[in-house]
């Protein structure tokens, strides 16, 4: 295996994984997403921004949703 560095920690608790957290990027399945977005928000920084590299898109009544427009109405920060 490979041997990482002592200041890379596995923390399965999304909350406390995100807190205070200036950066968040997103590289999960978008079936995960509300769950994940319930646990982050308001637990990250005031100014936190996001990148998502999720490939997909979702579906309302008004057509296409990009997952970074789900993620900014969710989170309410800016997503790229």
């Amino acid at each position: 295996g490979i041997k990482l560095p002592e200041n890379i920690v596995a923390v399965p608790d999304v909350a406390a994984a995100v807190k205070d957290a200036n950066i968040l990027i997103f590289c999960l399945p978008h079936q995960f997403l509300p769950k994940v977005c319930a646990d982050v928000k308001g637990n990250h920084a005031d100014d936190c921004i996001a990148v998502s590299l999720i490939k997909a898109v979702e579906f309302d009544d008004k057509g296409v949703v990009l997952i970074s427009d789900m993620l900014r109405e969710q989170l309410h920060m800016d997503v790229s």
